[in-house]
């Protein structure tokens, strides 16, 4: 499992075992980090490009596409939610060269530019930000978290579901629906029953 250094740490500490909290580091939520983990809105100005780029090829998946409002170290507070297709797609070829690619000094669009304003980008940065501290309010930032979802609704419109967490349960904004924390991916995605190790 991931585990942040530093002032980050603080934050996995709080979120990482709080069921509905919005934080993820399931590869079922996966972030945008470039082409081969398409749904990552990192800060990286490489990593943005991918984001445009995936969001437009997700256009011929077949289901609704779907958002999450879920908070996430270093991210924008919005990613991608993979389809039962996409997640059971084999990873794309590729090696680790040991080196990490090279950054462009050119100007790149941000993460989700191209569907939302400036304004709810950077109103989801803060709540997305905002998690990061001692002892957050997590009722209010969840709340917060809900009105940012029916905003993200209201801008991608009809071809996307919203999702978003509060009280440890994934809702939808439209149409409505509620799904446990647990099981959301099994039974809103039909993803496959997660691996459980005996005794657990």
């Amino acid at each position: 499992m991931f585990c942040p250094s530093g002032p980050q740490r603080r934050l996995f500490r709080i979120m990482a075992g709080r069921k509905g909290s919005g934080f993820t580091v399931s590869p079922q939520v996966r972030a945008f980090d470039g082409p081969d983990l398409p749904a990552r809105c990192s800060r990286s100005q490489d990593d943005r490009v991918a984001v445009s780029r995936w969001l437009r090829d997700a256009a011929a998946v077949t289901e609704p596409r779907r958002a999450i409002v879920a908070a996430d170290i270093g991210l924008c507070g919005l990613g991608r939610v993979l389809s039962r297709d996409e997640f059971l797609a084999p990873a794309p070829p590729g090696r680790w060269s040991g080196q990490p690619p090279a950054r462009s000094t050119a100007s790149r669009p941000r993460a989700w530019s191209e569907y939302l304003s400036v304004q709810l980008l950077d109103d989801l940065q803060e709540w997305n930000d905002a998690w990061d501290c001692d002892g957050p309010d997590v009722q209010a930032l969840e709340e917060r978290g809900h009105a940012l979802a029916v905003r993200v609704q209201e801008q991608l419109g009809s071809g996307w579901e919203v999702l978003y967490t509060i009280n440890g349960r994934v809702h939808r904004v439209n149409p409505p629906g509620s799904w446990p924390w647990d099981s959301w991916r099994q039974e809103l995605l039909g993803y496959p029953p997660r691996h459980r190790e005996p005794g657990t």
